[in-house]
């Protein structure tokens, strides 16, 4: 699974610690059907793009490298750190990661005029069997997977944040000390984020509440956007909540 996540730890990424993501298509106001997985786009120099750069944590083993990360103008595979750079505009935005031994997964978010750093995992398969085994899940090959980072700015678990969907999924849960279970609010001693199994492909508004503040979304620390969820796949997208 995956999550996207703020400055430096999991705000967004992973399905047993932290979270879980067609298709190869990304849409970043790119016509459907555009095969970012064919083809790296170049429309052109633009001093209006920010730098991206995406650091990726294998939660069994570190930092992950060798992961292709595709945005609407170019792609980077992960280095040693497991971090890339790729460029995007101001506004929502939309990546891929492609990792060895997992399943796509689609980071989206807001991003502002400013570079910036986002952290995220990216779970292999077998991080995925474990936990859905836990819950008793059963892996449907037509609905995707939703993970919704909720951290606090300095990256610790914003606990108390819940996260909601408006498409059916199973039950969502989260990830507390080794074990899974069902829930849809960060708690106590728990990780960062919510993931829905099983979510009807489509277009999905998630929604993220914070007793203590509000919650906006990474980086740009704006209003809620819609994210895609497409079958087979993660889509992830981070929080801060303060």
């Amino acid at each position: 699974m995956a999550f996207g996540c703020g400055e430096e730890t999991s705000q967004g990424t992973v399905m047993l610690f932290p979270d879980l993501m067609d298709a190869n298509v990304i849409d970043n106001g790119l016509s459907p059907g555009v095969d970012l997985g064919s083809a790296v786009l170049d429309q052109g120099v633009s001093a209006d793009r920010v730098n991206a750069r995406i650091r990726i944590i294998n939660p069994i083993g570190g930092a992950f490298t060798g992961v292709r990360v595709i945005g609407p103008y170019d792609e980077a595979m992960t280095d040693s750190s497991g971090a890339a750079v790729v460029q995007v505009d101001p506004g929502e935005f939309r990546l891929a990661l492609d990792a060895p031994g997992a399943r796509r997964h689609h980071l989206f978010g807001v991003a502002t005029d400013i570079d910036f750093e986002q952290i995220t995992y990216v779970s292999p398969e077998m991080i995925t069997r474990l936990v859905y085994g836990q819950l008793g899940l059963v892996d449907d090959p037509d609905k995707g997977i939703v993970v919704v980072g909720l951290d606090r700015a300095n990256l610790a678990p914003a606990v108390g944040a819940a996260a909601s969907l408006d498409l059916a999924s199973d039950e969502g849960f989260v990830i507390a000390g080794p074990q899974a279970s069902a829930g849809t609010s960060i708690p106590p001693n728990g990780q960062g984020f919510v993931t829905f199994p099983n979510v009807v492909p489509g277009i999905v508004s998630v929604s993220a509440t914070y007793p203590d503040g509000q919650c906006q979304v990474f980086p740009a620390n704006g209003p809620d956007r819609d994210i895609q969820v497409i079958a087979g796949d993660v889509s992830i997208i981070a929080y801060t909540c303060e």
